[in-house]
């Protein structure tokens, strides 16, 4: 991702992670369907196979996944855990169908949002944000036209994330938290800030989806 694109990411990304009140630990069950509103581009690159998280503090939240994730070289950047994702790169589609609010309070409306892989830029304006720099975009699907093989630009993924909410001024964002133990399948693990997260083998990648927790800015 370029150094060089908006910064809003910055403020965004001071303490990432998803907010939720504590209670019930979250489960996760399998699906069978994709959500009706996909355009006729996407429907064809999902598993039809999906997860649904159910939480204590609202509705469920659920995900579909490509059978196997964009790949690249490695990239080399530091601080990075997901190097061999292309930033911009398809990694899935959530769909929201209750309350759900990210670490800011910003309330993601119900609906069906790809999911665009993303890296903090690695520059003074973002420089103690946060412990880590892998995160998703959340897109409304009907404003995702971009190349689902290709690597988009930061700077309109920003701006069609912004659209989420009316006059909004940050991107809507998941945080990504690398799982180093073999789970062998999907299910739920506590990360290390000890938040319930999402992990998903996905070819020769795990994801890890924080589904619940509020982030930690790095001390300086």
């Amino acid at each position: 991702m370029r150094a060089d694109g908006p910064q809003l990411i910055g403020p965004l990304l001071a303490t990432l992670l998803l907010a939720a009140p504590l209670g019930a630990e979250p489960t996760m069950e399998r699906t069978d369907g994709l959500p009706p509103d996909l355009p006729d581009w996407l429907s064809p690159l999902l598993d039809p196979a999906g997860y649904r998280v159910v939480r204590d503090a609202g509705e469920p939240v659920e995900f579909w996944f490509p059978p196997a994730l964009p790949m690249q070289d490695p990239s080399g950047e530091l601080g990075v855990e997901y190097p061999t994702l292309p930033p911009g790169g398809l990694v899935g589609v959530v769909r929201t169908t209750g309350s759900w609010s990210t670490y800011k309070a910003q309330i993601v409306p119900p609906g069906t949002y790809t999911l665009r892989y993303a890296v903090q830029p690695a520059d003074g304006d973002h420089t103690g944000q946060t412990w880590f720099r892998d995160f998703l975009l959340l897109i409304p699907v009907a404003l995702d036209n971009f190349d689902p093989y290709g690597v988009p630009e930061q700077e309109p993924l920003v701006e069609a994330s912004n659209t989420i909410i009316e006059g909004g001024t940050h991107p809507m964002t998941m945080a990504l938290f690398q799982n180093y133990d073999d789970l062998g399948a999907a299910g739920m693990f506590r990360n290390d800030l000890d938040q319930p997260t999402l992990a998903v083998p996905l070819g020769d990648v795990t994801l890890g989806l924080v589904i619940e927790g509020q982030g930690e800015e790095v001390p300086l």
